[in-house]
């Protein structure tokens, strides 16, 4: 079993735990720059929060690491930290309606950007993919099946 594929199984694992229905995949994402406000942290603890507040709003006020868990009715995203060869989580989860969410690549950011259009709302997230090291590809099954099911 490869890195990646004992990553996402934890993943799996610890979300389907959070979950009352069956995850189908799961996929790590962060607000647009948050590599970025992390690494200012270091040089300006305040330019990092004020970057930091920036991004959250983008963001529409979702933690700074995203867990997302696809069911085959909802989207569910908890606040998350990689752990070793998984993710803890914390919280309850902000829960999305599948068939009302609409998910684009945008290329904007560090990372592959990601828009998230709540259609029930009108609403519009700006997130991007998480790069961990060592694990290329991590949310390319997430993205497949969203595909999927979408056409």
């Amino acid at each position: 079993m490869t890195s990646t594929e004992k990553f996402a199984r934890s993943c799996t694992d610890a979300l389907q735990r959070e979950v009352p229905e069956p995850v189908e995949a799961v996929a790590m994402l962060s607000r647009v720059g948050q590599t970025g406000t992390d690494a200012l942290y270091f040089a300006s603890p305040l330019a990092s929060m004020l970057k930091g507040r920036q991004a959250a709003q983008a963001a529409g006020g979702l933690p700074p690491r995203v867990a997302v868990a696809l069911t085959a009715t909802s989207i569910y995203l908890f606040d998350a930290k990689p752990k070793g060869f998984g993710i803890k989580v914390k919280g309850a989860p902000v829960v999305w309606n599948r068939a009302s969410v609409r998910i684009t690549p945008t290329g904007i950011g560090n990372c592959d950007g990601v828009t998230v259009e709540l259609l029930d709302t009108g609403e519009v997230v700006q997130l991007e993919n998480q790069r961990l090291t060592g694990l290329d590809g991590f949310n390319a099954a997430f993205y497949a099946r969203l595909a999927a099911t979408a056409a």
